[in-house]
């Protein structure tokens, strides 16, 4: 059987064991979302070995030449040494440059320590403090907002919203994956009619591609749909 070492620690798995399964079963906590190769939040480093990797797409060839690989696509068929995601060593610090409450929804607007790359629309993994990590869309545009935006559904508990809601401004949270998410305006659309549908705090990428729309002179007719739940929890649309 397969053998699969973390740090100190070294245990067997089952030939064709999932990576991401197998790391959080042995309770490494590696962060995940969609399961499908799209969100970034699962990334690990491997060290030793190859897993089989069922979307190398995903990652482009620098990352992969440096091992990094999206646990949830990875397959174990041979022994693997894997080194998990730090967020102080391989994230980017970015401070909290402002907390706004717009309902129950947090608004956080981040000032990274150095400039990134992205496009209206993508998201990022956000690490806290206590070691949690989530990836949240963004609602800021490149070249025209000097911070990262960010809407934080807070109505219910969570390891990473409940924390959220005690944000101060000049606190520190880290960057995960910097790049992710396939989600952004084609300026090939330019003549076509465009059509943004959201629910709750999924307005928040969409409103960025909005504004990204409009400031390459978008000339088709946009029409964006938003539902929201009133206080006694009944869905409205808005235009």
């Amino acid at each position: 059987m397969p053998e699969l070492q973390v740090g100190e620690r070294q245990w067997s798995v089952a030939p064709g064991s999932n990576l991401l399964d197998a790391l959080n079963d042995a309770g490494c906590g590696v962060p995940y979302s969609c399961r499908a190769g799209s969100c970034h939040a699962c990334l690990v480093r491997c060290v030793e070995g190859e897993p089989e990797d069922g979307r190398p797409e995903a990652l482009n060839a620098a990352q992969r030449e440096l091992g990094w690989r999206l646990a949830c696509q990875c397959r174990i068929g041979m022994d693997l040494r894997v080194a998990l995601f730090d967020p102080k060593t391989d994230g980017q610090p970015a401070q909290v440059v402002s907390v706004d409450w717009l309902g129950d929804v947090l608004r956080l607007r981040l000032k990274p320590l150095k400039g990134l790359r992205y496009q209206a629309g993508q998201h990022l993994l956000l690490w806290n403090a206590l070691g949690v990590a989530r990836p949240y869309s963004l609602a800021s545009v490149p070249g025209e907002d000097p911070w990262l935006e960010f809407h934080i559904d807070c109505r219910q508990p969570g390891a990473f919203c409940t924390p959220a809601r005690h944000l101060l401004e000049g606190a520190e949270l880290r960057l995960g994956e910097l790049r992710a998410g396939g989600l952004h305006y084609d300026p090939d659309w330019q003549e076509r009619p465009l059509w943004l549908l959201a629910a709750g705090t999924g307005l928040a990428p969409l409103w960025g591609i909005l504004r990204e729309a409009l400031r390459q002179e978008h000339r088709g007719p946009i029409r964006v749909l938003h539902l929201a739940r009133d206080e006694g929890g009944i869905i409205w649309p808005r235009n």
